[in-house]
């Protein structure tokens, strides 16, 4: 994506965020199974950090996600724009752009371009981009963040890792990201969508939470009878009950460790052989 827009241009379109795009909706512990992240790693990204290395040096790190403060456990702090922020900078870790100097880039762009929110924003990755390769300097952290953008028929676009993301992405009217198409979940297809399923996880093809299968699954279900009822194939199935059971999510009757046998025909995720 590119753009030609001059910064005045820019700063004119810049909108405020929907409200619900700004109601909180996860904990951070759900927020990082939905995004497959460690938990600890999420928990950097919306809180930030303050602490001591081995060698006795203060490090201290801000936050880089959309988080409504510390609360009690099981209170959603998260909203979906929280969301979309750290699943873009799941994108960014396989770059090798240190988390450290996103936090420069984001305060760089909210001051030159008005852009608040950028890493849930459409702008940034048509502004963002231009504004990331064309600015001079030589401080260490525009260097560092010029590493994520490319120069392409004279113009910044973002390296192809970057690009591939964008293509997850639904941008509502306001230029913010209003659902998420997520890759984690390979070819089951599954979005998220804080206007559908309380912006839980769902099937792309026909709306069904995933939990909602991962629950009866859980409760001893074959794979057959949940392909049956939620009226999708086998695969879809067998690749959501793959991703959680390899994790350590599900623990229910159907699963190694979990207290059962296993529905009917169904080989033991974790064993070569099939079998517990």
């Amino acid at each position: 994506m590119t753009s030609t827009l001059p910064a005045h241009d820019t700063v004119s379109r810049v909108t405020e965020l929907p409200p619900e795009l700004m109601r909180p909706l996860y904990t951070v512990t759900e927020a990082s199974r939905i995004l497959r992240l460690p938990t600890a790693t999420l928990a950097n990204w919306a809180r930030g950090y303050d602490s001591f290395t081995s060698s006795g040096a203060h490090v201290v790190g801000a936050p880089l996600v959309t988080n409504f403060g510390r609360a009690r456990r099981h209170v959603p702090t998260l909203p979906f724009v929280g969301l979309a922020e750290a699943a873009f900078l799941t994108a960014v870790r396989s770059t090798g752009v240190p988390m450290q100097r996103i936090r420069p880039a984001l305060d760089r762009l909210k001051q030159e371009i008005g852009l608040e929110h950028a890493l849930a924003s459409e702008m940034l990755f048509t502004d963002g981009a231009e504004l990331l390769i064309n600015r001079p300097g030589s401080d260490d952290d525009a260097r560092t963040l010029r590493n994520l953008v490319v120069a392409r028929n004279n113009q910044g676009v973002f390296v192809p890792v970057i690009e591939g993301f964008l293509r997850h992405i639904s941008y509502g009217p306001s230029g913010y990201a209003e659902a998420l198409a997520l890759q984690q979940y390979g070819n089951a297809g599954v979005t998220v969508d804080p206007s559908v399923a309380f912006g839980m996880p769902f099937l792309s093809s026909n709306g069904v939470q995933v939990d909602a299968i991962l629950d009866r699954f859980d409760a001893g279900e074959s794979i057959g009878e949940l392909a049956d009822d939620f009226e999708v194939t086998r695969a879809v199935v067998e690749s959501l009950i793959r991703l959680f059971t390899i994790e350590g999510v599900l623990s229910g009757p159907g699963v190694v460790g979990g207290g059962g046998r296993g529905p009917p025909g169904w080989k033991f995720l974790n064993s070569p052989s099939g079998r517990p």
